[in-house]
Order: C-alpha cells, then sequence, then structure tokens
C-alpha cells in the first residue's frame, strides 16, 4: 500500500473498465495531505482523477520541505 486511503458514501465501480465514480461526498487521504469533494471520478483504472461540486485540498508540509511555512 502507498499510504492512501479514500472514503465513499456510495460509488459505482465498473473494475473491467477501471473506473470509479460517486455523486456523494468523497475524502482522500494521505499523510497530511487531504481532498474533500462532493462528488468524484476516477478513470483510466486510476490515472485520472477529478473531484467536483465543493472541492477543499488541505496539504500539509513536511519538515523536508523547503521554504515551508512561507507565503509565495
Amino acid at each position: 500500500s502507498d499510504g492512501i486511503e479514500a472514503f465513499f458514501e456510495e460509488a459505482d465501480i465498473d473494475v473491467g473498465a477501471g473506473s470509479l465514480s460517486s455523486d456523494r461526498p468523497v475524502r482522500v487521504r494521505q499523510g497530511g495531505q487531504e481532498i474533500i469533494a462532493g462528488s468524484a471520478s476516477f478513470t483510466e483504472n486510476g490515472r485520472r482523477l477529478v473531484f467536483d461540486d465543493g472541492v477543499t485540498v488541505t496539504v500539509q508540509p513536511t519538515s523536508g520541505d523547503e521554504d515551508a511555512g512561507a507565503a509565495q
């Protein structure tokens, strides 16, 4: 596992097509990073991710990141 966790209220999964879609809230997180959206679709066997409907992205810098906390 690469440490990515995904939470869905419900989702339609097509294993043969390598796709997943949900028109209900979703949350995807890895470490200090998180994406929350009202809907999402994952296609091309997970290579293309589209989040929609009130997307919020949270990124926490790690201690090794240069310029962590500096405003750009």
